[in-house]
């Protein structure tokens, strides 16, 4: 009897483990076929979003160098040393320039370090130069000669610090996302 039962039981385990093995192997199958597509589409978002981050940077970066901007207050600041007269500076903005960044916040973090912490700074730095332009537009600098000159040298700087900050962005997202 004893061999029967043993018969019978290997037969039966004979018959299940294929079944068995067979489903546990496409339960894996599956689920890493879709790991794996769910990380390629994840890498091909985060390359998205790093490409389209460069071209707004570039464009910007671009069309300030293009208008002059620091070369037009550097020679506001000569001019104003030179004649000891005060003169105006001015850039006026009218439209949004930042509507990747203002679409995408929320998922910078999700680019390679340092990317992220690039873009918040030349962000910052930008929006900086940009509330300068509009101040100096709308109520002038400073109440003396001195004042306009401190508040025009330190706007050349941080004009000139976000270039090269847009420089040094899109250079590691070329390197990280070719």
């Amino acid at each position: 009897m004893a061999t029967g039962e043993t018969t019978s039981a290997a037969s039966t385990i004979a018959t299940i483990l294929p079944i068995v093995v067979g489903g546990l192997l496409t339960f894996i199958g599956g689920w890493v076929g879709g790991y794996i597509s769910d990380s390629r589409k994840n890498k091909r978002e985060e390359r998205n979003l790093a490409r389209a981050f460069r071209g707004e940077i570039a464009a910007i970066r671009n069309i300030a160098v293009r208008r002059k901007y620091a070369e037009g207050l550097a020679d506001v600041i000569e001019e104003i040393e030179t004649s000891q007269r005060a003169w105006q500076f001015s850039v006026h903005v009218r439209q949004k320039y930042f509507n990747v960044y203002e679409k995408n916040v929320d998922k910078i973090g999700s680019l390679a370090s340092p990317i992220p912490e690039l873009i918040a700074t030349l962000y910052t730095h930008a929006n900086s130069v940009l509330e300068d332009f509009q101040l100096i537009r709308e109520n002038g600098v400073g109440n003396s000669l001195n004042e306009q000159l401190d508040f025009y040298r330190e706007l050349l700087e941080v004009l000139r610090e976000t270039i090269r900050l847009a420089d040094k962005v899109m250079e590691e997202i070329d390197r990280e996302y070719p």
